[in-house]
């Protein structure tokens, strides 16, 4: 049985305690409107309508206007009011907006509890409880939601450290109606909605009270077009540090500004305002009302309120003509007490089309949807009920199809089930021939009326025939091992898959899991079934196994217990995938009741450190982010602390993912969708126990009584982490970025036949940015067009041969970011991957999910890799990039991905298993074009895909908008531990994280310093190479030289070498063979900090004696020094939130001595500290005098050049001995028998370094690779330049 844990709340909390002073300590920006929230001594009736006598003690804001982080967007012309009350137990809310003619609002997500979005005509509110009953451990935590013009809401979110969690559930009160036509200015009418909220709501202890402050975004979505906009207020949506400040006021008037009219101020002018206030105390009050318009209109007036009554004036006045815009003023003060603070800017014609006539509704016809699956030969018929003007008179839905050669019906039928409005069905119909196919379709109302007939039309083709060219093609072929997957290895009932071995049971559930040497697994995981209170346990013996590949196993098995037969069928991939169609239903004729039936995964406590589920919200996502507690028992999380309305499920909880575990190994489940499942609202998806066992993980698959008449089938799929080994050199080559997203590959050509741009839509805007082929709407001239791109180059844009030639030796990722090298798409949505629309508008759903975008189906896949099989062989291409690849929630039926519950509601699904075959046959083709690893990178921020990460080389996070003008926060705040160790460590995955840096703000030098805080704190947690940090984009070149690039990583963690006394400091370890990197950071707020670290220099291989410390980075400051003796590091003055690389080494004393008389005579017998530090006093390195090695050569013979050599580096010494001249010096270099040539192209790459400049301005030394030639300008006579070479 389920039961709550006691320490989900707590859990998400915890980092919150961090911030509670700092929450408080700020106030908003002085320009930002602020209000008196008063206090109703007479409660609202919570109706829908806002009846003003109700509504008279509360505050009322008109005026939204665009939203915008700095305010600087104008007040829209759709006039808008907000109402705000309070008593101690409740807040009192409303708002009304205003609807033209004829119109009435969209609501596309929500048309269920819960499941309000962004994409429905309603609000967007964050309101951030500041006051006397906020908990302690609340006091960062602000809350965001939408709620929809049906009054629903959704996507409920508690805000705490840069973090969202969507496991708050409010249980407001709300009604929502729209008053009749005519109601509102200009025959319009009004949408209005009424809340009441209670503390608990907003989980404070205790009531309100005067004096309490809130933050709040009071924001408004479409109605009726896309359109955010909000009472003017500073910063991201998420951000609540430059929201309205609201302070609850006992006693004290409550002012009221309304703009209700049309004309106004954003339409023609007119400075149309209402403001008033009504006294509800026992004693006149004095007010000082003052209105100011783009300083043209001035209107000041001092009242006197008699209790109980209301006083004020309205304007109703229009600017001269010369004045068009401007910043408009409302200031409402008592004495020296301001009670009401707003301005906007505003634009006269702004948004105009928001106000413009709508079409008359048509009352003999309805919302009419037929839509046609090819592939499935599946239609949709669906009626949408919603825009009539009653929706309860719906009735049914009656519908025929037939082809158009014989007017009979190949299908027809009723549908009577009204579910969110929406009467639909999906048809399944026969194997039709090719040709053309007519639907017809009419309503019944329940009043005897008939709307109708609506009528709609599909083609269907024979596609093998009509599309032969790419249809079920063989590119990017995954029936091979794909390195660096290794043949899988199955013996008795285990499969081995590189560094992992599986023992599996009869269901293909695991028996034991083994991963990097060690045990992921506590226990077999276990089928229990539990009836009449009663648990059983199901035997499980061992799977059979029928077909075993290289790069694939497929097994099936049975099990029976308590009445029930379960059966499965699945497979192993060459990656480690575990995928698995589970079957269960009676064993006999006759139904079964059972109480619940439950999946569990033990798995060992050895690294069950954190956790990590996501859900649906795309950079928004709804995610826990956790760090499992060791000594807790019971239960320690469930998808309810997620959040149940973050799921976006319509019933149940259900979450996709679950990871538990390390850096070092961990156990991740995946699921596209809970089809099978018997979901229960008060029962997690997904739970987490801890048992003497260890930590199980709880599938809650039947979570209900139920009596079991048939068999159900669900599908799930598990794997083991990492997926693999981090590739060599990954830290400086693995990355990904957009790039590309426009141009070379869009926006550069013209049409060949009509000479227009391509890429210029007609109407305005950009029309494509996604396609998989050159910039032509023919593909007869799109192999032309590759040709060019890769060996010539256009437009200004070299050639992608040409990139590749000039960077890759020396920066592989740099050859092929940008440019014709490198290709930028979004996995869904943005514009079709083609110009070839037809395949599109032809494969539907199948290709496009209606409201979600690409499925990445098989037949999508097969016409992606048909296009990309030019890009990467004949068209220069060497990277992707795909934006936005999240956990998508697909709700269009006809896609396959969602399915309908009894009720006739829609339970929608993902795609994850879809875009994991898509990623994998796209490696497969970069792989034989010979572009791994490091071709293939996508960005998925909060919201990342694992299950198709298997596939990838980097993933690209931290797309969040950050407002350092309003915010006290900095990335380390919004980015705590437990989200980095739960989520972005790349050994925990195998693939390298690179991040984002949106930071916002007027001063530069403090954006800067922003993300140079981001920089250090992601090189923490092994993140070096991100691009989007300009800053700090890349290892520091004496970290990269110390040998950090293919260190062995010990995070802060779990660093035993080190030790030290303040927690606050940080200590994260890079080790080799020969060298150490520590990285230090001040995690604390409260200024420097100086500590004594222990490091067991023995234990990492150094001798003491011959250790030695050197500061390789200290851009903020900091310094290390150390006792070679004690093994202690000092470490003083290293400021908040800042990072110290200090390199640890030992040089030994003899071959220091032997090294300091191979240099010229200049040096004496000293080695200078940079070819120390270079590696080069090695008992490795090999001396060559000037003239003995024969991998040298130079025509100069004024030149001396001796040569210092290790396996993967050198040291020239490059002596002119000409008395009076300068020398230019061009040495001829055998890279090969150097050791210096990269036999890994995109992982290894050769670098430069002058051990000895000087501040005589000489050029640095460069190299011409492909010549092999390195050259050093203007040696000075007598002089030496000591040039490094090495191959990283």
């Amino acid at each position: 049985m389920y039961t709550k844990p006691h320490l989900g709340r707590a859990l998400l909390l915890l980092s919150a305690l961090l911030l509670t002073a700092a929450a408080n300590a700020e106030e908003v920006p002085a320009e930002v409107p602020s209000f008196a929230v008063t206090r109703m001594h007479q409660a609202p009736v919570i109706d829908g309508a806002i009846d003003v006598t109700e509504w008279q003690e509360a505050l009322a804001i008109s005026g939204v206007a665009d939203q915008s982080t700095d305010m600087s967007k104008p007040l829209l012309p759709r006039p808008t009011t907000f109402y705000l009350g309070w008593d101690p137990e409740h807040l009192y809310f409303a708002a009304r907006t205003y609807i033209k003619p004829g119109h009435k609002p969209a609501v596309t997500a929500g048309r269920s509890q819960g499941l309000a979005y962004v994409w429905d005509a309603g609000l967007e509110l964050n309101w951030h409880p500041m006051g006397s009953n906020v908990p302690a451990g609340n006091k960062a935590n602000a809350y965001k939601w939408f709620l929809n013009a049906l009054g629903f809401i959704g996507d409920t979110s508690r805000l705490a450290l840069g973090q969202q969690f969507k496991s708050w559930n409010p249980q407001f009160e709300i009604q929502a109606h729209l008053t009749d036509p005519g109601t509102a200015p200009n025959g319009g009418r009004w949408w209005e909605m009424e809340m009441r909220a209670t503390p608990e709501d907003f989980e404070l202890e205790g009531a309100h009270q005067a004096g309490d402050q809130w933050r709040m975004m009071l924001g408004i979505n479409h109605f009726p077009a896309w359109m955010q906009a909000r009472i003017p207020c500073r910063g991201p949506y998420l951000d609540p540090y430059g929201f309205n400040l609201m302070t609850l006021v006992d006693e004290t008037p409550a002012v009221q500004m309304t703009m209700d009219s049309i004309p106004n101020l954003a339409t023609d002018g007119t400075a149309a305002i209402d403001l008033y206030a009504f006294n509800p105390t026992n004693r006149p009050v004095e007010l000082t009302f003052s209105v100011s318009i783009a300083d043209a209109l001035e209107r000041v007036e001092i009242l006197s309120i008699p209790p109980g009554r209301r006083a004020g004036f309205s304007l109703n006045k229009k600017l001269p003509e010369n004045i068009t815009e401007g910043l408009a003023s409302v200031e409402v003060t008592q004495g020296e007490r301001s009670l009401f603070s707003y301005s906007v800017p505003f634009s006269v014609g702004a948004y105009a089309p928001m106000l413009s006539p709508s079409a008359p509704p048509d009352t003999t016809s309805f919302a009419f949807e037929t839509r046609f699956n090819p592939v499935r030969s599946w239609l949709l018929v669906k009626g949408d009920t919603y825009f009539l003007e009653d929706a309860t008179l719906a009735k049914a839905l009656h519908y025929r199809v037939f082809s158009e050669a014989v007017d009979k019906p190949i299908a027809m039928g009723s549908i009577t089930q009204v579910a969110e409005y929406y009467l639909q069905d999906i048809v399944r119909l026969p194997t039709l021939e090719p040709g053309t196919y007519h639907i017809e379709a009419t309503m019944e109302l329940t009043n005897g009326r008939t709307l109708g007939p609506m009528k709609g039309q599909f083609i269907k083709k024979d596609e093998a025939k009509e599309y032969a060219h790419w249809w079920k093609n063989e590119y990017g072929n995954v029936e091979r091992v794909l390195p660096p997957y290794t043949a899988l290895v199955q013996q008795d009932e285990s499969v081995a898959s590189l560094g992992r071995t599986y023992h599996l049971n009869a269901l293909g559930l695991p028996k034991r899991i083994v991963s990097n040497g060690a045990d992921v697994s506590a226990a077999p995981a276990r089928v229990v079934i539990v009836r009449d209170g009663v648990e059983h346990v199901v035997s499980l013996g061992n799977p059979r196994f029928t077909e075993t590949t290289d790069w694939r196993v497929r097994f099936t098995g049975k099990a029976q217990g308590a009445g029930l037969t379960l059966g499965s069928e699945g497979w192993v991939e060459q990656d480690g995938l575990v995928y698995i169609d589970l079957t269960y239903g009676p064993s006999g004729d006759d139904p079964v009741e059972i109480d619940a039936l439950r999946l569990e995964y033990p798995l060992s406590e050895e690294d069950a450190d954190a956790l990590l589920c996501i859900g649906p919200g795309n950079n928004y996502s709804s995610r826990t982010t956790m760090l499992l507690p060791k000594d807790a028992p019971g239960s320690l999380w469930s998808t309810l602390d997620t959040g149940i309305n973050g799921s976006g499920m319509t019933v149940g909880s259900f979450y996709p993912t679950v990871w538990i575990g390390s850096e070092r190994r961990g156990f991740l489940w995946w699921a596209d969708n809970d089809r099978g499942w018997i979901q229960n609202n008060a029962v997690p998806a997904h739970e987490v126990v801890r048992r003497d066992e260890g930590v199980v993980l709880i599938n809650h698959i039947v979570a209900q009584p139920t009596s079991l008449g048939a068999d159900h089938t669900l599908a799930l799929s598990y794997i083991a982490t990492p997926f693999k080994p981090m590739v060599k050199g990954w830290r400086m080559t693995q990355s990904t970025e957009d790039g590309t997203f426009h141009q070379p590959f869009r926006n550069v050509r013209t049409d060949s036949k009509t000479g227009l741009k391509v890429f210029q839509n007609p109407g305005g805007g950009l029309l494509h940015v996604n396609w998989i082929h050159p910039e032509s709407r023919y593909p007869e001239e799109w192999e032309d067009l590759w040709h060019q791109q890769r060996t010539e180059g256009f437009a200004g844009w070299p050639a992608a041969d040409s990139v590749a030639h000039a960077m890759q030796w020396r920066d592989p990722y740099a050859a092929r970011k940008s440019g014709f090298t490198h290709m930028s798409f979004q996995v869904y949505g943005y514009g079709r991957k083609t110009l070839e629309d037809h395949l599109y508008d032809y494969f539907g759903s199948e290709w496009e999910a209606a409201g979600n975008g690409d499925t990445w189906h098989d037949t999508y896949t097969d016409y992606a890799m048909y296009l990309f099989e030019a890009a990467f062989n004949r068209g220069g291409v060497r990277s992707t990039y795909w934006d936005l690849t999240f956990p998508l929630l697909f709700s269009d039926p006809l896609s396959g991905l969602a399915y309908r519950l009894p009720d006739g509601r829609m339970q929608s699904g993902y795609h994850g298993w879809n875009l994991r075959r898509f990623y994998k046959r796209l490696y497969a083709m970069q792989y034989d074009a010979g572009l791994v690893p490091g071709a293939n990178g996508f960005h998925s921020t909060n919201a990342y895909l694992p299950v198709a990460m298997t596939w990838t080389d980097a993933v690209l996070d931290g797309e969040r908008n950050w407002d350092l003008d309003s915010s006290p926060l900095d990335w380390v705040d919004n980015m705590p531990i437990e989200r980095m160790r739960s989520m972005s460590i790349p050994q925990s995955w195998g693939v390298a994280i690179c991040w984002m840096a949106n930071m916002d703000g007027a001063d530069r030098p403090a954006r800067d310093l922003a993300k140079q805080i981001q920089a250090q704190w992601v090189w923490m947690h092994d993140s070096w190479r991100n691009p989007y940090i300009p800053q700090l984009p890349v290892m520091p070149e004496p970290v990269l030289d110390w040998g950090a690039n293919n260190a062995k990583y010990h995070p802060y963690w779990r660093n035993e070498f080190v030790t030290g006394t303040d927690p606050d400091l940080l200590v994260s370890l890079w080790r080799t063979p020969e060298r150490i990197v520590l990285g230090l950071f001040n995690h604390g707020k409260d200024g420097a900090i100086d500590d004594e670290l222990r490091i067991d220099l023995a234990k990492l291989g150094l001798d003491p004696r011959r250790a030695y410390a050197r500061t390789l980075w200290d851009m903020f400051g900091g310094r290390a020094t150390l006792d070679e003796t004690g093994g202690v590091l000092q470490v003083r003055d290293l400021p908040s939130h800042r990072l110290l690389l200090v390199g640890l080494a030992e040089v030994d004393p003899i071959v220091l001595e032997q090294a300091g008389g191979r240099l010229p005579a200049q040096y004496g017998d000293s080695v200078p500290p940079s070819v120390v530090d270079f590696g080069l006093v090695h008992e490795e390195t090999q001396y060559h005098a000037s003239g003995t090695s024969p991998s040298l050569g130079w025509d100069d013979d004024a030149l001396r050049v001796g040569l210092w050599q290790r396996s993967d580096r050198i040291l020239l010494s490059i002596e002119n001995t000409d008395d009076t001249a300068a020398r230019d010096a061009a040495i001829r270099l055998d890279l090969d028998v150097l050791g210096l040539r990269p036999q890994l192209p995109w992982q290894e790459f050769v670098g430069v370094r002058d051990l000895n400049p000087t501040d005589g301005g000489e050029a640095t030394a460069s190299l011409d690779y492909h010549n092999r030639t390195l050259h050093v300008e203007s040696i000075a006579p007598q002089s030496v330049r000591l040039v490094a070479i090495r191959l990283y």
